[in-house]
Formats: C-alpha cells, sequence, structure tokens
C-alpha cells in the first residue's frame, strides 16, 4: 500500500491506513518505533504482545519483591485477602 509524505510542523509525517491501526490495535497516543534498516523503514507498535518467558527474563530470583504464589490456584491470598474458588453446579 503506498501513503503519501507530507509537511507535518517541522518534519514530514505519514497517515496510517485504518485497516492497519485496527489490525495492529494502534491508536491516538500509542507510542510507535521507527528504526531504518538500509533502504527500508521499520515501523513498529511498543504494544506488542509479550510471552511469559519475554516478562521473567532478567528477573532475580532472589529479589525480595517477586511474590511467590503456591497452594491450590484460584485460592491465592494477598495481604489478608482470601480468594476461595466456587464449585459450579
Amino acid at each position: 500500500m503506498k501513503v503519501i509524505a507530507r509537511n507535518w510542523g517541522n518534519g514530514v509525517g505519514i497517515r496510517i491506513p485504518k485497516e492497519f491501526l485496527k489490525y495492529f490495535n494502534i491508536e491516538n497516543g500509542t507510542a510507535l518505533t521507527i528504526e531504518r534498516q538500509d533502504q527500508t523503514i521499520l515501523l513498529s507498535s511498543s504494544k506488542s504482545v509479550m510471552n511469559i518467558d519475554d516478562l521473567v527474563e532478567g528477573m532475580d530470583p532472589d529479589d525480595p519483591n517477586i511474590v511467590e504464589m503456591s497452594g491450590e490456584l484460584g485460592a491465592e491470598k494477598i495481604e489478608g485477602w482470601s480468594i476461595s474458588p466456587t464449585s459450579e453446579t
């Protein structure tokens, strides 16, 4: 798809077509990263989906701020609160 670069303030801007905005979940105010790779401009959204490996990469397992959950799933306790699983019939 071709887009036209137009003057915008002291720079030049392009409009991102609606179908791209929807597909990549980009809205007004979304931070984007622009990079140059040879003769190609790469534009990426910082709203990328991360997997668990990305999220825990570099974490220190000895960090006292890490909360460890154990026991039955759904019966977590957080500072005096107790959330117990309910049974459905």
